[in-house]
């Protein structure tokens, strides 16, 4: 399957950025645990979203990429 860099992620929404982690474990986000973007992208807005999109990885340079940049094609 795709494959997630480990490392800090980011969602913005409503101008605020909501951090989360990518570890060997899955998605650590809002208080949660997911294996997947989408569902810890709806537990923080409460509707279906895209989670591959709607996350970036930020490097450790401080620049930003998009989930969606890491799956397989």
């Amino acid at each position: 399957g795709d494959r997630l860099p480990w490392g800090k992620i980011i969602m913005r929404l409503n101008k605020k950025d909501h951090p989360g982690e990518v570890t060997q474990d899955g998605i650590v986000f809002n208080g949660g645990r997911f294996d997947m973007p989408s569902p810890a992208a709806k537990s923080l807005t409460g509707y279906d979203v895209n989670g591959w999109r709607a996350f970036r990885f930020e490097h450790s340079d401080g620049t930003r990429q998009s989930l969606d940049d890491f799956r397989l094609r």
